[in-house]
């Protein structure tokens, strides 16, 4: 036996029906908003993870550089500092330039070495630029760098 349903009774089936479809579909689009901000989350401390250990890797490769006597020069920074050197080095060449006369106006000659008298310095007490770790102040044979391997002069 079977039963016929009224049109009002198949509109009400379809309402009911449209209903859990909808509410079924706001349930999964919400545990897909969640899922997805759950993801980017994940995607976002994954990407902070890879980051830091980029970093430490710069870091000690940095580091090792420096312990090993190495520096890591960028090409351009390389070429920025050899025009600079080379500036300061023009106008350096400017300057003693101008500071020796290119010819002698005077009408007496210029002196003799016989005329001068030279005294020698006595170097042991003349503290001067240290030529193995190019510090001010002591000679090579005091350098605590080379005497003692200290880093921090």
């Amino acid at each position: 036996m079977t039963h016929q349903l009224t049109p009002e009774e198949i509109q009400s089936k379809f309402t009911e029906l449209n209903l859990k479809i909808s509410t079924l579909a706001e349930l999964v689009s919400n545990k897909e908003h969640k899922f997805n901000t759950e993801k980017l989350k994940y995607e976002s401390m994954l990407n902070d993870i890879s980051n830091s250990v980029t970093k430490l890797n710069n870091s000690r490769k940095t580091s090792q550089d420096v312990e090993s006597g190495m520096v890591l020069v960028d090409a351009e920074q390389l070429s920025n500092l050899v025009e600079l050197v080379n500036s300061i080095r023009s106008q350096s060449m400017e300057v003693n330039d101008k500071s020796i006369p290119s010819t002698n106006t005077s009408t007496t000659p210029p002196p003799t070495t016989s005329t001068y008298n030279v005294k020698k310095s006595n170097s042991k007490n003349k503290k001067g630029i240290c030529s193995y770790c190019s510090q001010i102040g002591h000679k090579r044979s005091e350098c605590p760098l080379k005497l003692y391997g200290e880093t921090n002069i």
